[in-house]
């Protein structure tokens, strides 16, 4: 009782007459409510960010594939252009003087390294029926031609020249001797008759500052007027 005499309030009780004490349900369920509010909250900023990171590789991926692309199309843009001179035979002899030169793009002046291979049919005429082993594609040049000693890379036996530094426009002379059948191949006759028809077949290889290596087989006329081409491997 106050000292007037009326009942003192309730200390539970605010000035409404409501006690969150008389409500426990209800507290509960706000209570809950703000837990599950905070948890949608945090989900979806979780998966804002994680939209957000898909969207930032996938721009990234995008960007290297483009990167990737240009690169490419630079390098076939500046992909080596190459014209065979053509073959003249020296005083009869069997050997042959092969000219080639690099005549493009525009652009491109210099390759500082390039290696040419006599490109042969090994991996096309089986002997007598047979595929050949690697040993016998390698004890002979599997074509009209060959690279002379002295201007071929040591030890390959004809097979491989260089390396050169070409100038666009300017020539490159390759000094060739007719190609030798292996041992077990002693009829001469028939292995001069085999390739008589035959092209020369060089393939040429440029690697470059880019890191991307070129790599094309220019055919170039043989003494009994086969006519060249060129293909790009």
């Amino acid at each position: 009782m106050s000292l007037l005499g009326l009942p003192s309030p309730s200390p539970s009780v605010g000035p409404t007459g409501f006690s969150l004490e008389n409500y426990p349900v209800a507290v509960n369920v706000v209570l809950g409510l703000i837990t599950l509010a905070s948890v949608v909250v945090a989900i979806l900023a979780r998966r804002d960010a994680h939209r957000s990171a898909r969207a930032t590789e996938a721009a990234a991926r995008a960007a290297e594939t483009s990167a990737s692309v240009a690169k490419q199309a630079f390098d076939a843009s500046m992909a080596p252009q190459w014209e065979a001179v053509g073959a003249t035979q020296v005083d009869g002899s069997g050997q042959i003087a092969v000219g080639i030169r690099l005549v493009g793009p525009p652009g491109l002046n210099l390759l500082e390294r390039i290696w040419i291979t006599v490109w042969g049919d090994e991996h096309l005429r089986p002997w007598d029926g047979e595929p050949l082993t690697m040993e016998q594609r390698a004890e002979a040049v599997w074509g009209p031609y060959k690279f002379s000693p002295g201007f071929e890379r040591e030890a390959s036996l004809g097979h491989v020249a260089g390396p050169f530094a070409m100038v666009r426009g300017a020539p490159l002379v390759l000094d060739m001797q007719r190609s030798d059948p292996p041992p077990r191949y002693t009829n001469v006759t028939k292995w001069r008759k085999r390739y008589e028809i035959t092209p020369i077949r060089l393939l040429i290889s440029v690697e470059r500052a880019t890191g991307h290596e070129d790599l094309v087989i220019l055919e170039v006329r043989n003494p009994d007027g086969t006519r060249p081409r060129m293909r790009r491997l």
